[in-house]
C-alpha cells in the first residue's frame, strides 16, 4: 500500500512539472502499456528457467530407486518405466497404501491428487477449517510413517493458481528452487 502511495505521489509531481495529465496522458498511456506488453514477453521468455517437476521427478526416481522396486503412485503420477519398476496406482484411496514401506517400497506422492486432503472449506481465503478433515487425519498418519527422500517443489498447485502459472510466479519463485508442475514427493 505504501509503494502505491509513493508511485502516486511520485507520478503526481511528474506531471505537475510537466504541464499536467491532460497534456502527457497522449504520452504516458502508450509508455504504460507498451511496458506492460514488454513484462508480459519476459514473463513468458522467462519460463526456460523453471524445469518441469515431472521431468526432474523421474530423472530422480530412475538415478536412485533401484529396478523391481515397488512404487505406489497417486492419480497424475509422473511417466514411470512400467518394466524397471512394479507401479500400484493408488489413485485418491490412500487405503492402499500399507501402514509402512518395506526396503524395495516408494510412495510417489503428486499434489494433484492428494492437495486435496489440505483443502480448506472456504479456499479462496483459507476460512472455514479443513474440508476434508477424516481424510487429512488419514493421510498424515500414514505418511508419519514414511521417510521423506526427495521432493520437487511445484508452483502451480498449491499456490494461488490451481493448474495454471500466474504472471507473478516468475518473478516471484526462484528457478533453482521451484518448478513448473505440482509438488512431487518421494517417500521410502
Amino acid at each position: 500500500m505504501e509503494l502505491e502511495h509513493l508511485i502516486g505521489k511520485v507520478l503526481q509531481k511528474v506531471l505537475q512539472k510537466s504541464g499536467g495529465w491532460e497534456k502527457k496522458r497522449v504520452c504516458i498511456v502508450p509508455i504504460l502499456v507498451g511496458l506492460m506488453v514488454v513484462i508480459n514477453i519476459l514473463a513468458v521468455a522467462n519460463t526456460y528457467r523453471y524445469e518441469l517437476t515431472y521431468t526432474q521427478a523421474v530423472a530422480w526416481i530412475e538415478e536412485n530407486i533401484p529396478e523391481g522396486s515397488v512404487l505406489y503412485c497417486t492419480s497424475f503420477s509422473p511417466n514411470l518405466d512400467v518394466e524397471k519398476y512394479e507401479i500400484i496406482d493408488i489413485g485418491e484411496d490412500i487405503n492402499k497404501l500399507p501402514n509402512t514401506l518395506a526396503d524395495d517400497e516408494y510412495y510417489i506422492d503428486v499434489e494433484y491428487a492428494t492437495g486435496y486432503f489440505s483443502q480448506k472449506k472456504d479456499y479462496l481465503v483459507a476460512q472455514g477449517g479443513d474440508m476434508y478433515q477424516e481424510l487429512k487425519a488419514a493421510y498424515e498418519n500414514k505418511i508419519a510413517n514414511y521417510s521423506i527422500e526427495q521432493t520437487y517443489e511445484g508452483i502451480t498447485y498449491g499456490k494461488e493458481w490451481k493448474f495454471r502459472v500466474g504472471y507473478l510466479d516468475f518473478f516471484r519463485f526462484s528457478p533453482e528452487e521451484y518448478y513448473v508442475g505440482p509438488t512431487i514427493s518421494v517417500f521410502h
